[in-house]
C-alpha cells in the first residue's frame, strides 16, 4: 500500500536518495535547534524581555522608585521600604550597584550574580521564572540593577509548558516539516529533471533538454540546465557534423574509386594503345584520393588543436612573404597576380608554424581558383592595436564571383561548394575548413564578406 502511495512520488524525487537525505536533514537540524532554545529560553535558562512590553514598564516604574527612596534616604530608608511594602513572603527585593554588590551589603546569591551579569540596560531578564533583574540608570546618573525574586515564581512550570509560548512552539513545530519538505522537493527535482534528461540522451534521444521550468528558477540549478542543454546541443551539432562528414567523404571517394576500378577493368581487357591514358588517369585519381585523405588529416588535426605539437615565436610577416612568393609564382602561369601590402614586422608568440602556414595558403590558393585571368589576388597585413586585445589582421581579396550573402557563414564548413562558381577540377570544398581550424587552434576569428565591384574578401584575425 505505502509502495502504490509514494511510487508517483518517488518517480518525480529521488526518495530514498537525495530528497530524502535533504528534508531528513533540514527536519532534524531545525527540530533541534528549536527545542533546544526552546527548553534553555523557557525551562532552565534565561528569557529577556525587550520593549514594548507591559512588565517592562512596571519594572521600570519600580526601579525608578527604589533608586529615589535609596539615593534621598540611605540604606536605612530603603530597609524601611522594603518592611512595610514588601512581603517577604511572597518576594525579595535587592538593589545592587555598580561593583555587582546589595546596597544593604546581602548575599545576593549565585543566581542573582549570574541573572545581573546577564541583564542589559533597558531589559528584563529572568532566570527560570523565579529571579528577575532589570538594569536602569537613575535620573542622578547611579547604575543598578534591579533583582526581585519571587519564591512562587513569574510563572510555574505548569504554565510554562502549556502556555502561549508553548502553543507558538508547536505550531511551528508542525509548520517545520512542510518548510523542510518543499525546500527538498526545491533542491531536488530540477535536479531528478536533469537527470530524466540525460537518461534519455544516453539512450540516444538527443532532443532532451531540462526542462524550462529548471531554467526559470535564476540559480545555481537553473545554470546546471544551461550547460545541460549547451552540452546537448553541442553534442548533436557535433554528431551531425560528423555524420554529413563522413557522407561528404564516401561521396568524395567514390568517383575516384569507381574510376580506378573501370580503369583497372579496361587495362585488364583492352589494348596496348589505351594503357599509356589509362595508367595517367589512375595517377590522377590517386593523387586526388591522397589529396583528400591529407586535407582531412590536417583539417581533423587542426580541429583538436595538434599539428606538429611545437608552438614557437613565428614571424607572421616573414611567413606570409614566403606564401605570396609561393603563389604568386604559381599564379603567373595562369596570368593572375598574388601581391602583398605590409608596413610593420608582426610577430606571435607559442605559434604553431605549420598551421598558420596551411591557413594562409589555403586562403590565397582558393582566390588564386577563383580570379579570372589578368587579375591580382591582394593580400594585406595589418596591427589592430586595440588596448585590450591587439590583434594581427590579415586580408586576402580576390576578384572572383564572390559568394551569395546567404552562403557567407557556410563556406568555413568542410565540403561545402558553391556549385554554380566554384571550379570543379581539383576541389574538395575543404580548404576554407582548414583555414578555420588552423584560426581557431590559434583562438583567432575568420570572417569572409562580398567585396565591393565583385570578388570576395576573406580576413584573419589573430591575437598577439
Amino acid at each position: 500500500m505505502f509502495r502504490t502511495l509514494f511510487h508517483p512520488l518517488q518517480s518525480r524525487l529521488s526518495v530514498h536518495r537525495l530528497f530524502l537525505k535533504i528534508f531528513l536533514w533540514f527536519l532534524a537540524t531545525t527540530w533541534g535547534l528549536l527545542t533546544a532554545m526552546f527548553l534553555s529560553g523557557r525551562i532552565s535558562g534565561i528569557q529577556v524581555v525587550n520593549p514594548p512590553n507591559l512588565d517592562l514598564v512596571t519594572a521600570r516604574v519600580f526601579a525608578m522608585e527604589v533608586a529615589r527612596i535609596y539615593e534621598e534616604g540611605g540604606s536605612i530608608a530603603f530597609s524601611n521600604f522594603l518592611r512595610t511594602s514588601v512581603d517577604k513572603n511572597e518576594q525579595e527585593v535587592y538593589l545592587v550597584d555598580g561593583s555587582f554588590r546589595d546596597v544593604l551589603q546581602r548575599d545576593i546569591g549565585r543566581d542573582g550574580l549570574l541573572i545581573a551579569h546577564v541583564a542589559k540596560e533597558g531589559q528584563l531578564a529572568v532566570l527560570r521564572g523565579r529571579l528577575a533583574a532589570y538594569k536602569f540608570t537613575s535620573p542622578s546618573g547611579g547604575h543598578y540593577i534591579l533583582l526581585v525574586y519571587t519564591k512562587n515564581g513569574f510563572g510555574t512550570l505548569q504554565e510554562v509548558l502549556v502556555g502561549t509560548g508553548t502553543r507558538i512552539f508547536t505550531g511551528v513545530l508542525l509548520l517545520i516539516p512542510l518548510l523542510c519538505f518543499w525546500l527538498a522537493y526545491h533542491i531536488a527535482s530540477p535536479i531528478r529533471a536533469i537527470q530524466v534528461a540525460a537518461r534519455r540522451v544516453t539512450s540516444g534521444d538527443l532532443s532532451a533538454r531540462a526542462p524550462r521550468e529548471v531554467l526559470k528558477r535564476h540559480d545555481e540549478l537553473a545554470s546546471l540546465g544551461a550547460d545541460f542543454n549547451s552540452m546537448v546541443e553541442r553534442i548533436e551539432i557535433l554528431l551531425g557534423s560528423h555524420k554529413s562528414l563522413l557522407a561528404s567523404v564516401s561521396h568524395e571517394l567514390r568517383s575516384p574509386l569507381t574510376r580506378l576500378s573501370v580503369s583497372t577493368a579496361l587495362l585488364r581487357n583492352g589494348d596496348e594503345r589505351d594503357r599509356s591514358e589509362l595508367l595517367d588517369r589512375q595517377d590522377r585519381d590517386v593523387d586526388l584520393i591522397d589529396g583528400l585523405i591529407e586535407q582531412l588529416v590536417t583539417l581533423s588535426r587542426f580541429e583538436m588543436g595538434n599539428t606538429s605539437g611545437k608552438r614557437e615565436t613565428v614571424d607572421l610577416t616573414r611567413l606570409l612573404e614566403q606564401v605570396v612568393m609561393d603563389g604568386d609564382f604559381e599564379a603567373t602561369a595562369q596570368d593572375k597576380r598574388v601581391t602583398l601590402s605590409t608596413s610593420e614586422l608582426v610577430i606571435i608568440d607559442a605559434a604553431d608554424d605549420f598551421a598558420l602556414r596551411s591557413g594562409c595558403e589555403n586562403v590565397i590558393r582558393n582566390a588564386i581558383r577563383f580570379t579570372p585571368p589578368g587579375e591580382t589576388v591582394e593580400v594585406q597585413l595589418s596591427l589592430d592595436r586595440a588596448p585590450s586585445h591587439p590583434e594581427a589582421v590579415i586580408t586576402i581579396s580576390d576578384r572572383g564571383p564572390g559568394v551569395p550573402e546567404h552562403l557567407l557563414s557556410m563556406i568555413f564548413t568542410p565540403f561545402f561548394r558553391v556549385s554554380s562558381t566554384v571550379p570543379k577540377e581539383g576541389h574538395n570544398g575543404l580548404g576554407l575548413a582548414i583555414v578555420a581550424g588552423a584560426v581557431q587552434m590559434h583562438r583567432g576569428q575568420a570572417f569572409a564578406s562580398n567585396r565591393a565591384g565583385g570578388g570576395l574578401c576573406v580576413v584573419l584575425r589573430f591575437p598577439l
